[in-house]
């Protein structure tokens, strides 16, 4: 059976889940760079750059996807994102912006199962 051929509401689960897990993706993503970038594991500049602006531009296309559906876990996506940018702007990240960060992710995902869940 084809994707446009599954009942309405479970195409619409489907593709939620999908958008869902895809951003979940790209925050880890991002978070990964971001924890290399700073143990100095990157020592190419170019590398470097290309790394944090392919995972910064791969999170904010699948952020504009949440935004654009609205609802769901859109607040805590933006949430999510925040944590990680605000890395950027860090000399250094203290151990307790990682333990917010890993919070921000669980509201995320616990958000993203219970609107999954509405379905």
């Amino acid at each position: 059976m084809e994707v446009s051929e599954l009942p309405y509401d479970l195409t619409i689960y489907l593709a939620h889940r999908d958008d869902y897990a895809d951003f979940l993706t790209a925050t880890d993503e991002e978070a990964s760079v971001v924890w290399h970038r700073r143990q100095g594991d990157y020592t190419d500049k170019a590398d470097l750059l290309e790394r944090t602006e392919a995972a910064y531009g791969r999170t904010q296309a699948a952020l504009n996807v949440l935004d654009i559906e609205g609802g769901g876990p859109l607040t805590e996506a933006k949430a999510l994102v925040g944590r990680i940018r605000s890395f950027y702007d860090m000399d250094e990240i203290p151990d307790s912006a990682w333990e917010e960060y890993k919070a921000a992710r669980s509201r995320y995902v616990t958000a993203a199962r219970e609107s999954l869940a509405a379905h």
